[in-house]
């Protein structure tokens, strides 16, 4: 690529739309199981002007002594349920999901239904029905769909029975037209599954291969979301991690794998690969859409963040941040990225216009930090949740 395409692309980059966001208000709960008033406050969102953002240490949200409590890996989601705002978190002791609820600071709810370490746990909200599920996975290989709207039920249940590797991500598509003219192949039994419409929801349910070894990859599989069954295999790759992305000028859409050393865009039923970005010998260990959707974070191991235009299938911009083991981005208000660097232990914010770090935030975890999760909290606004190997989520705030 040329210096005045890369510049080009970059300008088009930045001239994203900021974000509208609706404000919420906080409401008292009367749920006998909580039993709490909620904080009686409008919550507000900063905007960073020409400032950049500054964090502070606010408080604790889970934490515990007994060194089993945390996997690392946390959810944080906006309920349209009830307007509240949750933390998602498994208990490695016990192999249970708490839900924490932010309004009010406690537990609420423990799920039960996993029976080993729980590697995975995502959120997902159906814009056509409104319904919304928590999706995890677990070290014995099993899935579970959990549906929020009828109290946490466990919706489905799915044994994948992959027989070398570990599910580090699950994924859902809503609404998808699947194209097999109401029917697809079950694979494992070889009938076929009548639809009563062509229109369904997907679980999709990848595996990785941590020892990268080719012989024992397997693919990525696809189930209907309403009962489990298993519909059939896309692509044989090591995957990091699952996102969707619509394709808004066709309509389309398309799963986002990261692989070890690539990152592959697709159609989950014809295979028709959308498009396929490499990054030669460096080993890809995050990536994340922009708000808009239109752009697509990535980062290596070691030293870089990829920026890429999804609609234009090119290479935006290379980020060197100087690092090592990197992972788990974020993107703050469309200007800045946040990224974990786990061997200094700290924090880093990357200014996307100027290409580099601009600051680093340190003394977040004792033992090192894990994972982060963007929040508007109910209270203090756009907010940080990181986790550590300290057994603790942590709550920072603007100053």
């Amino acid at each position: 690529m040329n210096k005045e395409a890369t510049s080009s692309n970059s300008n088009l980059y930045l001239q994203s739309k900021k974000r509208k966001r609706d404000d919420i208000k906080s409401e008292e709960e009367n749920s006998p199981e909580i039993g709490y008033k909620n904080i009686n406050e409008e919550k507000y969102t900063i905007q960073f002007l020409n400032k950049n953002p500054i964090f502070k240490y606010h408080s604790d949200i889970l934490h515990t002594n007994d060194g089993n409590f945390l996997n690392n890996k946390f959810e944080a989601y906006y309920s349209y349920r009830d307007k509240k705002l949750y933390v998602v978190s498994p208990n490695h002791f016990n192999y249970q999901l708490y839900i924490f609820n932010l309004n009010y600071n406690r537990i609420i709810k423990k799920l039960k239904g996993h029976s080993f370490f729980i590697t995975s746990i995502k959120y997902f909200f159906n814009q056509l029905n409104k319904k919304e599920y928590l999706l995890s996975s677990d070290r014995n290989k099993w899935v579970i769909l959990w549906d929020i709207n009828n109290n946490f039920d466990k919706k489905v249940i799915i044994n994948t029975k992959y027989k070398y590797n570990y599910i580090y991500s699950c994924l859902i598509l809503f609404n998808i037209s699947n194209n097999y003219n109401n029917y697809c192949l079950n694979i494992s039994n070889n009938k076929s599954i009548q639809f009563e419409d062509n229109i369904n929801s997907y679980i999709i349910i990848s595996s990785n291969n941590l020892a990268n070894n080719n012989e024992n990859k397997e693919s990525t599989n696809i189930y209907l979301l309403d009962n489990g069954s298993f519909i059939k295999t896309s692509y044989n790759n090591n995957t990091n991690n699952l996102l969707s992305w619509l394709n808004k000028k066709d309509n389309k859409e398309f799963v986002i794998e990261l692989c070890s050393d690539k990152i592959i865009i697709y159609n989950i039923f014809d295979k028709d690969i959308y498009y396929e970005f490499k990054n030669g010998n460096n080993y890809m260990s995050g990536f994340i859409k922009s708000e808009n959707e239109d752009f697509l974070y990535s980062n290596s191991i070691e030293k870089y963040i990829y920026i890429y235009n999804l609609n234009q299938k090119i290479l935006v911009k290379t980020i060197n941040v100087e690092g090592w083991s990197l992972y788990k981005i974020i993107e703050w208000d469309e200007r800045y990225l946040i990224i974990i660097d786990s061997y200094k232990k700290v924090l880093k914010i990357i200014d996307v216009k100027q290409g580099k770090v601009i600051s680093c935030l340190s003394n977040i975890h004792s033992v090192g930090i894990t994972s982060l999760k963007k929040i508007t909290h109910p209270v203090y606004g756009e907010s940080l949740l990181t986790c550590g190997k300290d057994n603790k989520i942590k709550l920072w705030i603007l100053k």
